[in-house]
């Protein structure tokens, strides 16, 4: 093939085409507002809502979580099991805290701390594909609820 050649330049004009209009879509998901306004309840003694969000997923790993600030006696050494619920998306699991002394935006109260609860870089590309990662963004619609574990009850 020719590089001068008719079929060639079809051919890159073609793939340019497809090219801008990935980009185009891609961009319109990253941008996309939120598909809804928050309505934050308050929470129960043991649920909190997360203080700031970070959502970077092109990033790499570990640039998708939630800040949160907890009151002092989650650190008392009992154990705990979580669920993290994200507009629609939950997830059990037990804490293994990423515990900061501040992040960005958010300086803890007195007789608390911060924690990062991160989401897998999988589960933000779906926010993604799905057109709601403006809801994704929203720290109102992270919801982190503690409950001590029974011992010999299972998890």
């Amino acid at each position: 093939m020719l590089w001068g050649s008719r079929g060639y330049q079809t051919h890159v004009r073609g793939a340019l085409s497809i090219a801008v209009i990935f980009a185009g879509v891609l961009g319109w998901l990253l941008m996309k507002a939120p598909t809804h306004d928050c309505q934050v309840e308050r929470p129960s003694s043991d649920t909190f809502y997360a203080n700031s969000v970070v959502v970077q997923p092109w990033l790499g790993r570990h640039q998708v979580y939630g800040v949160f600030m907890l009151p002092l006696h989650y650190r008392s050494g009992r154990t705990y099991v979580g669920t993290i619920s994200i507009n629609g998306y939950t997830e059990e699991f037990v804490p293994d805290w990423h515990v900061i002394s501040h992040a960005e935006d958010v300086i803890p109260d007195p007789g608390h701390y911060l924690v990062r609860r991160y989401l897998s870089t999988r589960v933000a590309l779906r926010f993604l594909v799905k057109g709601e990662l403006g809801d994704l963004r929203l720290p109102c619609n992270w919801m982190l609820e503690l409950k001590e574990r029974v011992p010999g009850l299972g998890s």
